[in-house]
């Protein structure tokens, strides 16, 4: 049976470890976070480019420039 003392100085270990632990995950969400608000930004900024695409594509429909080279439609980026 161990000592109270080794006990316990096994429970602090295990404590400090899991404080470790915790602060490698909360750095981990924050970057998550900062992640997912730039890819969010960027999804924006896509629908944006395909929107003022297609606006010029009507545009060089309009005048008679469009030849068929170029898709209907930009590919859809997942």
């Amino acid at each position: 049976m161990q000592s109270k003392s080794g006990i316990l100085s096994k429970a602090c270990e295990y404590i400090e470890a899991l404080k470790t632990a915790n602060l490698r995950l909360a750095e981990s969400l924050k970057e998550t976070e900062s992640l997912t608000m730039e890819n969010e930004m960027l999804r924006q900024q896509l629908e944006q480019s395909k929107e003022e695409a297609s606006a010029l594509r009507r545009t060089l429909e309009q005048g008679g420039l469009v030849t068929s080279v170029l898709p209907t439609t930009p590919p859809d980026v997942q």
